[in-house]
């Protein structure tokens, strides 16, 4: 996992637009009932200039359990 990347500051009146998309899937050998959800996150500002970046996890339940 890697930390949050502020790119270039954000100032007030700025308008800031934030996409997120999830990049991966892992199931838990361990947690049979559960995943985790690795997302991918970024901000723009009112110029498309990118001035955030981050990747984080979820530990979600799983609508099925996961069978090895």
């Amino acid at each position: 996992m890697w930390l949050p990347a502020r790119l270039k500051p954000i100032y007030p009146g700025d308008t800031i637009t934030i996409r997120g998309r999830t990049a991966a899937k892992i199931d838990l050998k361990s947690r049979p009932d559960r995943g985790l959800l690795q997302t991918d996150s970024q901000a723009r500002n009112q110029h498309g200039d990118i001035v955030f970046n981050i990747r984080g996890q979820i530990l979600a339940e799983r609508r099925t359990p996961f069978k090895p």
